[in-house]
């Protein structure tokens, strides 16, 4: 895959498609514990955990397909978020294929 200097690139693709993939790059010099791919049938997604100064730290990158059922995607996102109570810090991103802007601000 890609190669940036100093960074450690975590993979994860969906091989049934012509497209998708979520990578997320951490800096080499923090310690990796685990590296998940996630199990979801709306999206593909990757976990990774690290410890920094202490603190357990869950990164998720996520790409939800935008012929995913949007509301089978939220009960799964909620399960894998639910999945990181242990982690001090949590950092969900990605491609979410959901157009924000069709909800009011109050959702």
């Amino acid at each position: 895959m890609y190669n940036i200097p100093e960074y450690i690139g975590k993979y994860c693709t969906w091989n049934n498609r012509r497209s998708g993939g979520v990578t997320v790059f951490i800096a080499d010099w923090i310690n990796i514990e685990s590296t998940d791919s996630l199990n979801m049938n709306t999206a593909e997604g990757i976990h990774v955990q690290m410890r920094i100064s202490g603190k357990l730290m869950s990164i998720i990158g996520i790409y939800r397909s935008h012929d995913s059922e949007q509301e089978h995607y939220i009960r799964e996102l909620d399960s894998v978020l639910k999945a990181t109570a242990d982690s001090d810090i949590v950092c969900y991103s990605g491609d979410i294929n959901i157009n924000l802007n069709a909800f009011e601000a109050d959702d």
